[in-house]
């Protein structure tokens, strides 16, 4: 899942509504979008051959959020899935996430898990607490949709910083007051969320290394290891191959227990006549929020045999990230 930076600011007023709900113009989605994923990740070739019928399938739960202008202020997708509980027996990659909700609806089986897969907020709105609401809103259409659960495989924002690290490490780095130091991470914990695994291996990009070179906008010389731009681990190319590969890590959390009835969204009507919800945006700390308590409760236990440290539970090697951006 993508990874938009928070901290508190003031209220404003704004909406989420489906984002098929209407016609977004290219402009409005380029300007959305100008802060998102590297273009690298449309590198996951097994992701590509779902993604296209997946996000044509669920649209209920590929949202957008605006501003008190009406313009985008915020995206975010994701699936639904069946799950057990049990993080063993989570799918073994994001491809695969995505396979098991293809396998599910043409099977006309039962979801209960809603598996977020991706958010981006407006470059302009970063750092205004609208991906808390961004947050929120997703759980909420979980609730809606009668999915218990909720888990997000996160893309963590500052990796990038520390490719070199390996992503136990990272996860487990955390702040003087005991909270995540990575701050997708860290808002996610603040509003319930609890890590239940690991993901090092969570999605594999290839590629020529003409296309790594465009990429990355690097010159590959040699066959070896290469710190990437936006990489959160080096890219190995092999030269006689024509082949380089990046595996991205990325780390799963749980979301308990959504609620609609208590969450800060409330019905209403867009401009346009559309079913949509209103909001109004917050802080990202729970005790200047009294609603984010009532949104996504925390898990209070991770995988079997874990032991939390800090809102960290045991290491299990789980998968999951967004791709660069919807198509329009």
């Amino acid at each position: 899942m993508g990874s938009p930076e928070v901290t508190n600011t003031a209220k404003a007023l704004g909406r989420v509504e489906e984002r098929s709900a209407r016609a977004w113009t290219q402009e409005q989605m380029n300007a959305l979008f100008a802060g998102g994923f590297p273009t690298f990740i449309t590198g996951d070739a097994e992701v590509t051959k779902h993604i296209g019928r997946v996000r044509e399938l669920f649209k209920p739960f590929d949202i957008i959020l605006t501003d008190e202008s009406d313009q985008p202020a915020a995206t975010a997708w994701g699936v639904p899935i069946s799950w057990s509980r049990d993080v063993d027996e989570l799918p073994s990659s994001f491809a695969g996430v995505l396979h098991r909700s293809l396998e599910l609806h043409d099977g006309s089986g039962v979801a209960d898990t809603f598996v977020i897969g991706g958010a981006v907020v407006h470059p302009d709105r970063k750092g205004s607490g609208v991906a808390e609401e961004l947050v929120r809103a997703l759980c909420d259409i979980a609730a809606e949709h009668g999915l218990e659960k909720v888990v997000a495989p996160l893309r963590p924002t500052r990796k990038h910083l520390y490719p070199l690290l390996d992503i136990v490490e990272y996860a487990a780095w955390l702040r003087d007051d005991g909270l995540p130091r990575d701050p997708w991470l860290r808002l996610h914990v603040r509003v319930g969320g609890n890590v239940i695994g690991l993901a090092p291996h969570a999605q594999t990009m290839t590629g020529t290394v003409a296309q790594w070179e465009e990429w990355t906008g690097l010159k590959l010389p040699a066959t070896g290891d290469y710190i990437i731009p936006s990489g959160l681990a080096p890219l190995h190319v092999e030269k006689t191959d024509d082949l380089g590969t990046y595996v991205e890590p990325n780390i799963w959390v749980r979301h308990r227990r959504p609620a609609t009835q208590h969450g800060s969204f409330a019905s209403c009507r867009t401009p346009a006549g559309r079913r949509g919800r209103g909001f109004a945006l917050h802080g990202t700390d729970a005790t200047q929020d009294p609603t984010s308590a009532r949104e996504c409760r925390h898990h209070p236990r991770g995988g079997r045999g874990s032991k939390p440290t800090h809102g960290v539970d045991g290491v299990v090697v789980l998968v999951g990230t967004p791709e660069r951006r919807p198509p329009h």
